[in-house]
């Protein structure tokens, strides 16, 4: 009987709490405040955004006045405002025409010649210049000559596009008269140097026109600041709180999530990095949109710009693209430098499919000014380098591809120094003048040692 009694009061006891239980979910409030929406993690301001109008830029702009020829001496003002100008021209009909009419070397016209270092794309020259019906129709173009009609053609003043890879030329009539022709220049007189007109190889475009006598150039002093690789951190890596950190000796510091990678050579001359996000390449998707405007957009909202750059040059294959950039320096290339690594003075930045897989740059920035103790320098003339190449005997003047004045990047540290010098561009490789000098006399003093014997010609007991 009491067992009977115990089991009804269990029982009571549990519906009494099973009541108790559901009253208090039903009238169950939480005490934590609403979710707040989460704030994004912001993109640290490591350089400014850029233009494609800031990346296209010639790398040479040459007078035509009959016989004479006049190279425009290089500053971004200056060629920002011949980029400005031709980017006003109207260009109306414009149509294929032969091969044979692209100006030869030292040709007389009346003329100005625009070459850029890098061939300009379709789509970058139907968005930057004016073209009837947006339309061109060549697929690149790495040099634009302005010249006086020598034809019937209604228009004063013609254009030709002339593509290297594709050896194909468009010409198009402009709304110039021969007066506008001569507005682009006649305001540069103290800026135009007398140029001859230098051939590399066999071809219809290997030539340049250089100055005989180029004029006096700074030498640049800049500090330099280090840029942490931590703010590349945030904005490669998703969660940067996953990143896991790997040293490689002394000289190289490695980041990964386990997908993406960040690796940062180390050196006291100042540090660079490179950025990989391997893709499997048989399942990349085609990117319809060039590499050219793709790339800039990457770049600008990876870091950006912290210097003055060049669209330098670019490659298209079937799987990879890539695009590289070069420092300016007075709207001079920097083309070698002393860290024996492009990276000092370079960018670059390679995509498969639709999706970047490699961005390499500097982690460091110059002073938005120089150091005020700048040397001017004056450059030899350019018949000495021409003699000296023709008359080597460690070098074969048909080894020389290209002629250039650039600057040469010192890094020591803290300080990096730019000094102008004439360059040359053999095997693949930029070299100063002086160091060319400098090996050939190295090279002939080695050949007057007798082997086994000393300069004066004694044996050696």
């Amino acid at each position: 009987m009491a067992i009977e009694h115990f089991k009804t009061a269990l029982l009571w006891v549990l519906i009494l709490t099973s009541v108790g239980l559901t009253y208090s979910i039903w009238t169950f409030q939480p005490e934590f405040s609403p979710l707040e929406p989460q704030d994004s993690i912001e993109s640290p301001e490591i350089g400014e955004e850029a233009g494609i109008e800031n990346l296209v830029t010639p790398s040479s702009i040459v007078v035509h006045d009959d016989d004479l020829h006049y190279w425009l001496e290089p500053d971004e003002i200056r060629f920002q405002a011949q980029m400005d100008a031709l980017t006003e021209i109207e260009f109306q009909k414009p149509r294929d025409i032969s091969i044979s009419r692209v100006p030869l070397l030292n040709q007389e016209d009346r003329a100005v010649d625009y070459t850029f270092s890098a061939p300009i794309p379709k789509e970058v020259m139907e968005s930057m210049f004016n073209f009837e019906d947006d339309f061109f129709p060549l697929e690149s173009v790495d040099r634009i000559y302005l010249s006086q009609s020598n034809t019937s053609s209604r228009s004063e003043i013609l254009a030709r596009f002339i593509s290297f890879e594709e050896e194909s030329i468009v010409q198009a009539d402009t709304n110039l008269t021969a007066g506008n022709l001569a507005a682009l220049y006649e305001g540069e007189q103290n800026h135009l140097y007398l140029a001859e007109g230098i051939s590399f190889e066999e071809g219809l475009f290997n030539y340049a026109y250089l100055p005989e006598d180029p004029p006096s150039m700074k030498k640049l002093t800049f500090n330099t600041s280090p840029i942490s690789e931590q703010s590349f951190i945030r904005i490669f890596f998703s969660d940067p709180d996953f990143v896991q950190t790997y040293s490689r000796g002394s000289r190289e510091q490695s980041y990964t999530d386990g997908t993406r990678f960040l690796n940062v050579s180390l050196s006291t001359l100042g540090n660079v990095f490179e950025y990989n996000y391997p893709v499997v390449r048989d399942n990349a998707d085609e990117n319809e949109n060039h590499i050219v405007t793709t790339a800039l957009d990457y770049v600008n909202a990876h870091g950006g710009w912290t210097e003055s750059y060049t669209m330098d040059n670019w490659q298209h294959t079937d799987i990879t693209e890539t695009i590289r950039y070069r420092l300016l320096m007075e709207q001079f290339p920097v083309l070698n430098g002393s860290a024996n690594q492009d990276l000092y003075f370079t960018k670059e930045v390679a995509r498969t499919g639709t999706q970047f897989e490699r961005f390499e740059r500097p982690l460091f920035k110059l002073d938005s000014d120089p150091l005020g103790n700048d040397d001017m320098v004056q450059l030899e003339p350019l018949d000495d380098v021409l003699d000296f190449l023709s008359s080597s005997e460690l070098f074969d003047e048909e080894d020389v591809a290209n002629i250039r004045i650039g600057y040469y990047m010192d890094n020591t540290g803290s300080l990096v120094i730019f000094s102008p010098s004439w360059f040359v561009y053999m095997n693949g490789q930029w070299s100063t003048f002086d160091e060319l000098v400098e090996r050939e006399e190295e090279y002939l003093e080695e050949d007057l040692v007798p082997e086994g014997g000393s300069e004066d010609g004694l044996e050696q007991g």
